[in-house]
């Protein structure tokens, strides 16, 4: 097969792969506004657990980065049209939310891949044992991978949200006058409207006992589908990519 032909073929599959992965991502984006994926602390605040992500980390593996950036801006795009809540500057400012969460959790995981947790190629495993062995090293790489890329994006997120997106926010919905954190917090249990949300913690402890706990719930969730999502991956890439017909 000529290299034009192959390079053709391989572009064929990635946009393939993508295109599926994006419908599928859409519809469990609908499915993660449903009342039942609500976070029931604070529910007002309106946070839900996302499995969009589920569906587009696998582009990355499968097809490559470019494909998965391309589906995380159409997510962007398209979700205030697909599930409208509240403004349209909310509702793309909740999506950007999403998409810098999604951003960070996924391309922590392809780092920690590539430099710390990265699998030695391919290798001759002349044994049913060195097979064995080859197949625990890989799980349990992509165990820890996982766990590191949830603990870390949970407390970005976490630092994230108290200092910035919760104030954007609560300006966005005409609660404050302005995006300052340090102002948010000094009227945080003074304010009659502030502190229906406040659950009677200073505002900066607020912010970790509700959005810590929720990124590590929202993410160890993804992750745990995504184990067994990436151990099919592993095992069927090459042979969907070679009997790939159009």
């Amino acid at each position: 097969m000529k290299w034009s032909s192959r390079f053709h073929k391989s572009t064929v599959f990635n946009i393939t792969v993508s295109g599926v992965f994006l419908a599928l991502s859409l519809i469990f984006f609908v499915l993660s506004h449903q009342k039942f994926f609500t976070w029931p602390v604070v529910s007002s605040i309106g946070l839900k657990v996302d499995l969009s992500t589920l569906f587009i980390l696998p582009i990355f593996v499968i097809a490559n980065t470019l494909c998965g950036v391309a589906v995380l801006v159409i997510r962007f795009v398209l979700g205030p049209f697909i599930v409208p809540s509240a403004s349209l500057d909310i509702d793309y400012f909740g999506n950007f939310i999403l998409l810098f969460s999604s951003a960070i959790f996924i391309f922590l995981f392809l780092l920690l891949n590539k430099f710390i947790f990265k699998n030695e190629g391919k290798q001759s495993i002349s044994t049913e044992s060195q097979c064995s062995n080859s197949k625990k090293k890989l799980y349990k790489n992509l165990f820890l991978n996982l766990l590191c890329s949830t603990i870390v994006t949970s407390l970005l997120l976490t630092i994230l949200n108290a200092l910035f997106f919760t104030p954007v926010f609560f300006k966005l919905y005409k609660l404050t006058n302005n995006i300052s954190p340090i102002d948010l917090a000094k009227k945080w249990n003074t304010d009659k409207v502030l502190k229906t949300f406040s659950l009677s913690l200073n505002y900066f402890l607020w912010a970790f006992v509700l959005y810590f706990p929720f990124n590590l719930v929202n993410f160890t969730v993804t992750s745990i589908l995504f184990f067994g999502m990436y151990t099919v991956i592993v095992k069927n890439h090459s042979k969907l990519k070679k009997n790939f017909k159009y």
